[in-house]
């Protein structure tokens, strides 16, 4: 975003698709897009896709420790059990999938949307942050 925005045309858009750590409150990348918006006063629009929760007997545990040990070609294997500690060291209880969009249309104060796809309650659910 900060090599990509400085580019944009008048009513250009990047957008980016991406994994980040969080907790049951939301993704780590929240702040990061917030200081963004604020920086480029642009309209930026955070959409999470899912979310995972990270659990000792978690599917994604298994599949990073399964990833780490095949890159590793037999060396320096890892277990689940310290893949999930990583994680719990890094206060990450949940991995989200999102987009984050950045539209150059010089908003000025904030212009932030989130959305959340992966509410089980509702199809689809915005929020907007004045």
């Amino acid at each position: 975003m900060n090599y990509g925005i400085p580019h944009l045309s008048k009513n250009g858009k990047i957008v980016t698709l991406g994994l980040s750590g969080g907790s049951e409150v939301g993704p780590d990348i929240y702040c990061l897009a917030e200081q963004l918006q604020m920086k480029y006063q642009m309209k930026f629009i955070l959409t999470i896709l899912s979310r995972v929760e990270i659990t000792p007997r978690s599917l994604w545990i298994q599949y990073m420790a399964d990833t780490i040990n095949m890159y590793s070609l037999g060396e320096n294997t890892v277990s689940c059990n310290e893949v999930f500690e990583s994680y719990q060291n890094e206060d990450i209880s949940f991995v989200y999938s999102y987009t984050l969009s950045a539209i150059n249309n010089k908003c000025y104060g904030r212009d932030f949307t989130v959305i959340e796809c992966d509410d089980k309650s509702q199809p689809l659910t915005q929020w907007w942050i004045s």
